[in-house]
């Protein structure tokens, strides 16, 4: 099960060995498997990039049902993730208080104590700033995936230990420590490894030269490396003043 931009985007389903590919839903993102199988689980998007809410949809396509709707009205989402044993577990603000909540199949809420935290990361996951908070329960449920964007931009990935009882968290410590981005992070079957992604990506102001047939001779005025935001031109028109953003530095005021 996957997503995909085509046809305006949506979960798809495909053999693992190759063959056709089938649409399930026309909305959604990342899709995981029920604990039986027999439906494809995702999570709906709103504008803000917050999660509004968790859907399954039966292999056939032909029925979507909406999960824990009762309690996923009541928040705002960074992220939703199956715990191993079936139950969801949502990490948000719930009726104004941010935490991280798991709710069984009849409803039970169990929420989760941030106290091992620092400071510093409990700032950035209740401070999102519409940026994803992803998480990945381990096989044994006894461990949380966190990738976490600091004040400075950068992407990490956590580890967090958990009371598999309480589900208190018990112990963090820092994965990666690399200017980034380390994102979509994963457990292998067994627990014992990780599998991450490290990207890199920008955004740059290019000048384009306006033709009758379009434009030529595009060249980006704007450096690499990190994202130029909030455009401005100057009276004459000679100079460009931008937000330059980098990761793990504070933003910056350019001319160019």
């Amino acid at each position: 099960a996957f997503r995909s931009e085509r046809d305006g985007g949506g979960i798809y389903l495909v053999p693992a060995l190759g063959g056709a590919e089938v649409k399930l839903a026309a909305l959604g993102e990342r899709p995981s498997w029920s604990p039986d199988g027999s439906e494809v689980w995702f999570i709906v998007q709103t504008f803000t990039f917050d999660s509004s809410g968790l859907r399954a949809v039966s292999l056939d396509g032909r029925a979507i049902r909406e999960i824990h709707p009762a309690f996923t009205a009541a928040g705002d989402w960074e992220w939703i993730g199956r715990h191993p044993d079936g139950r969801v577990s949502f990490l948000g603000s719930r009726s104004g208080k941010f935490g991280f909540f798991t709710v069984s199949s009849s409803g039970d809420v169990r929420s989760s104590d941030f106290g091992v935290l620092p400071q510093a990361l409990k700032n950035s996951l209740d401070n999102a700033n519409f940026s994803r908070t992803r998480f990945q329960w381990d096989p044994s449920g006894t461990t949380l995936l966190l990738e976490v964007r600091s004040v400075e931009g950068v992407w990490n990935l956590w580890r967090v230990r958990v009371d598999p009882g309480t589900l208190a968290w018990t112990r963090v410590e820092r994965l990666t420590t690399g200017a980034g981005d380390d994102v979509v992070p994963g457990f292998s079957s067994d627990g014992k490894r990780v599998a991450f992604v490290t990207q890199r990506a920008s955004i740059r102001i290019w000048q384009y030269t306006p033709t009758g047939s379009g434009v030529k001779d595009g060249r980006p005025l704007s450096p690499d490396g990190g994202s130029a935001l909030a455009l401005d031109v100057s009276p004459d028109g000679d100079s460009v003043l931008y937000n330059f953003v980098q990761p793990g530095r504070s933003l910056t005021p350019r001319w160019w």
